[in-house]
């Protein structure tokens, strides 16, 4: 073992490039693995501990004596008791396990019936006096539910990681075959001089455990820095104070390391560079020690005499692909592994973006005045006159606060069309600026002062037959309620066709409070003519929108109109107010909701009704962090790609270091040859993309027809983009792969280009 260890430590120093590169090789493997358990840790605790923050106990007994709290607390599986008296003083028990509880039901109708608890468990026909926190117990293990599932998470995280460990393989095997063939001559004469192939893989063996040394502590270490840039980096998006609370926030969310996993991830990435050192030694072994010196084998293998690069780039091509075809396997594999990525980093980004774009335009509402965006809505509580303008003070403090943008008003009632056969309903709408200008702004002879000025109103979607192009007024049915005295309700309803338009309110106001009181009303269609001063035809919302009234039939006024007396119009009726408005700054959603609850005498708002900020806010940070954990998960795909990418190609110019240098013995130029060396990376990344391209539209292919096969091709042309949009970013991806594999080639081969052709022709280390 001394003659194999010294050897091995002796190269490791001599060959401090290769050295290096291998050790490199090792952290990205082992960085990967250990960010990815790190990632699924981290997001398991802060479920944990968020399950925990909401209900701190895996049971709660409501109602238990100190008595049997203590004979609770003495029960072999019981971890702790906190006691929680009652005000009849009886106390409420929350129960931690410490165990495993094969059937945590019969456990629990066991522990009531010896200690005689207050309480009832037959599950799951009657629990009473009790409460189980199954989602706990479960993620602490306490029942077999909860071994089951992270058997399942477990399984789950190790087929998602089977991906990238079989393409890390590659990272840490390339590493290896560059070390092994530059050292192929020497092995050979080791043999020559008695060195046994087990003495080579030994060589080897050692070699990869005192890289490891290095590499996988350093891995390990990168990837537990990688996954908590990973976990701030989500935190960033503020997906954590959209659903959580500042304080819960401090107790719930933190970065989990699991020394389990890491170590396993530490494990995988040691037993893959042993696999590694002993394939590329039984590689080596099985030559004899004339081929291994020579570097020659005795086969001589046919090659295509016509290529595609060869047509395209002549005899350069023809060369370039000659080198690639020697090994077809690892060509292959290559392809295969960026092809992978390419397919991946277009489509999932691609699907992402769709469904990014459904999510955000399912909240871009079409309304009867064009497209809005609601966050918060709210109405106002009329003056103790009740006056027909009491929204305008609560309008005005919206406006006046500073939080709110867009604020969307308007007045409206129902009519109908007097003068056909069917009325057909309108609406009579008296809006403000912002509405005004969402429906003509770009009709720019409509304006919002001049219609103020006048009694008229403009018509929108009022079909020809209804409203002749030169037709000034148009008389519509509109509903009018007016106060009477209790003589005049009696007489009305006196007479049965007439009773029907009369109303009477017992002991209400018109804000349901009781004030001892009834109100006579009657309340009926009457024809109203309204002066027309322009029409206008609203063009239909996309499909795609969530559309309010989209063929809506409208007379549109001013709210400076309806403020000016126009609402004298319509008698006593109470018309509807409907007010929407956006947050100007998100850093002030605490504040607006604080000045809101401060300004509740003025604006009715209900927080869980008419808060859809929130909501929004959840999605908008969920598809944030979303976004960045792909962004980490493509970069991991990047990255193993690319790293193979190199290692090939950088590969296959170290290997040939002789052959190139005997090709400028007879001839080619520098130029020549880097220019060859430009067409070997482009078949790598040429044909990668034209297979990830034929993979990716076959994808979306096979997904339409599956989606129209079960009845969902609507949904499914919403949902599924262009063909051209993820080929698209598979050839952007190539580009940028591209130029990464010259950088890759480049390099070496202009250190080699230091050297004089005879040192690089003998190959002398």
């Amino acid at each position: 073992m001394k003659f194999e260890s010294l050897l091995a430590r002796r190269y490791i120093s001599a060959q401090k490039r290769h050295s290096v590169f291998t050790v490199c090789s090792i952290i990205i493997a082992v960085a990967l693995i250990t960010m990815l358990c790190s990632c699924y840790t981290t997001m398991q605790g802060i479920l944990r501990e968020a399950c925990y923050e909401s209900q701190p106990y895996h049971v709660m007994f409501y109602s238990v004596t100190k008595n049997q709290a203590a004979a609770i607390s003495h029960m072999n599986q019981v971890e702790s008791v906190n006691l929680i008296e009652n005000p009849d003083g009886t106390y409420q028990a929350q129960v931690m396990f410490g165990e495993y509880i094969e059937n945590h039901w019969e456990y629990l109708a066991k522990t009531v019936r010896e200690l005689k608890l207050n309480a009832v468990v037959n599950y799951p026909i009657e629990v009473e006096g009790i409460e189980v926190n199954d989602e706990l117990m479960e993620r602490d293990l306490i029942n077999l539910n909860g071994r089951y599932q992270l058997t399942q998470s477990i399984a789950l995280l190790f087929v998602f990681l089977i991906f990238f460990v079989l393409a890390l393989r590659l990272v840490i095997d390339t590493a290896f075959e560059v070390s092994s063939k530059e050292r192929e001559k020497q092995f050979g004469v080791l043999q020559c001089f008695g060195a046994t192939p087990k003495q080579i893989v030994r060589i080897l063996t050692i070699e990869g455990m005192i890289l490891s040394a290095a590499g996988v502590p350093l891995g390990v270490g990168s990837g537990l820095l990688l996954g908590y840039a990973g976990y701030r980096a989500v935190l960033s998006s503020g997906v954590a104070e959209a659903y959580l609370k500042n304080a819960e926030i401090e107790k719930i969310v933190h970065f989990h390391i699991n020394p389990w996993l890491t170590l396993g991830g530490a494990v995988i990435g040691l037993g893959w560079v042993f696999f590694s050192a002993y394939g590329t030694g039984m590689r080596i072994i099985k030559k004899s020690p004339i081929q291994a010196i020579t570097a020659r084998s005795n086969t001589v293998k046919k090659v295509k005499k016509r290529t595609l690069l060869s047509l395209l780039f002549g005899w350069k091509g023809k060369i370039a692909s000659r080198n690639a075809r020697r090994n077809p396997k690892r060509f292959a594999v290559t392809v295969l592994s960026l092809m992978l990525s390419l397919t991946m980093f277009a489509s999932v980004s691609s699907i992402f973006n769709v469904v990014q774009e459904n999510i955000e335009s399912a909240f871009a509402m079409y309304d009867s005045f064009g497209k809005y965006e609601v966050e918060f809505s709210a109405g106002f509580l009329p003056d103790e006159e009740k006056s027909p303008t009491a929204y305008e003070t609560g309008l005005k403090l919206l406006d006046e606060s500073g939080y709110f943008k867009n604020i969307s008003h308007y007045v409206f009632t129902f009519g109908s069309y007097s003068e056909i056969e069917n009325p057909i309903q309108v609406n009579i709408f008296f809006v403000n600026r912002y509405n005004f200008d969402r429906l003509f702004s770009d009709t720019p002879e409509f304006s919002y002062d001049a219609l103020s000025k006048t009694d008229g109103c403009i018509a929108v979607n009022i079909p020809e037959e209804v409203l002749p192009a030169d037709a000034k007024t148009l008389t519509v049915d509109t509903f009018i309620r007016r106060a009477i005295t209790e003589a005049e309700y009696n007489k009305g309803i006196a007479d049965p066709e007439e009773a029907k338009n009369y109303q009477k309110w017992s002991d209400v106001d018109r804000n349901g409070k009781k004030t001892g009181e009834t109100l006579y009303y009657t309340q009926k269609n009457e024809p109203v003519e309204y002066t027309v001063a322009g029409r206008f035809n609203q063009p239909e919302p996309p499909e795609t929108a969530i559309a309010y009234i989209p063929h809506d039939r409208m007379l549109v006024f001013t709210e400076d109109q309806w403020a000016n007396g126009m609402y004298s119009r319509f008698g006593d009726q109470l018309f509807g107010t409907v007010a929407s408005f956006q947050l100007i700054n998100d850093s002030d959603y605490d504040a607006a909701l604080h000045w809101l609850k401060e300004h509740s005498d003025r604006i009715s708002f209900d927080e869980e009704e008419d808060n859809l900020y929130a909501v929004r806010k959840q999605i908008r940070t969920t598809l944030s962090a979303v976004s960045i954990g792909l962004n980490f998960l493509m970069l991991m795909i990047t990255l193993i790609a690319v790293v193979n990418m190199v290692n090939i190609v950088s590969t296959g110019i170290l290997n040939r270091k002789q052959e190139l240098a005997a090709m400028q013995c007879v001839g080619m130029t520098r130029g020549q040859m880097y220019g060859m060396t430009v067409i070997e990376c482009l078949q790598f990344t040429l044909w990668s993309a034209i297979a990830a391209s034929i993979f990716c539209a076959l994808l979306i292919s096979c997904t339409q027809t599956m989606m129209a096969t079960v009845g969902l091709s609507e949904v499914g042309d919403k949902m599924i983009m262009p063909v051209g949009v993820p080929i698209a970013k598979v050839w952007l991806a190539s580009m940028a792969v591209l130029l990464c594999a010259l950088a890759a080639s480049m390099i070496p081969l202009r250190r080699m280009q230091e050297e004089p052709l005879v040192e690089q022709i003998r190959a002398v280390e």
